[in-house]
């Protein structure tokens, strides 16, 4: 990804300048960037990666939306915890919990997954508009505490460190 080795500094470091994030130039969304698009509206950031989008954007699109399936959960020992989703009867997303990962699982209508996972309720339902919005009230909730502002430079943040997102081979 030439933007992301763009963003490394020189003499070897492994330590990342700030990314400069592309905005969006079209749609719904124009004029924000990837980052605030994943945590507005995760169902558009998916419709963008079915998209050919090329160059930087395409890159960010792609990237961000990989990060998104993929949020380290925000514990001190996050393998004793999982992310549990509970959905009503008719598919529709309810709610996302922190749970012990010893703790017994509830009724067919939960999932659990060892991380974080924006992209479930669209996987769960084609088109779930409200789940999509109760889902990112509750990972705001989940991983920044209370009800915090989404603002440009907080979701700018939390996808530029790689220590937010687990591994795909740790799956």
């Amino acid at each position: 990804m030439t933007w992301m080795r763009a963003a490394k500094r020189k003499c070897g470091s492994t330590e990342t300048a700030p990314i400069t994030w592309a905005v969006i130039p079209f749609g719904t969304y124009k004029g924000l960037t990837t980052p605030q698009v994943a945590l507005r509206d995760p169902d558009y950031l998916y419709w963008l990666c079915s998209k050919s989008l090329y160059g930087v954007v395409g890159e960010q699109v792609r990237d961000v939306a990989r990060k998104a399936m993929a949020i380290r959960i925000p514990k001190r020992n996050p393998s004793r915890w999982l992310a549990e989703y509970q959905f009503d009867r008719d598919s529709k997303f309810v709610s996302l919990s922190l749970v012990a990962a010893d703790s017994p699982q509830h009724p067919k209508w939960v999932e659990r997954l060892p991380y974080i996972d924006l992209s479930w309720t669209s996987r769960r339902r084609s088109y779930d508009k409200g789940g999509g919005k109760r889902l990112i009230r509750a990972f705001v909730s989940v991983y920044f505490g209370g009800r915090k502002r989404l603002t440009k430079k907080r979701c700018e943040g939390f996808f530029s460190n790689e220590k937010n997102f687990v591994a795909t081979e740790d799956w």
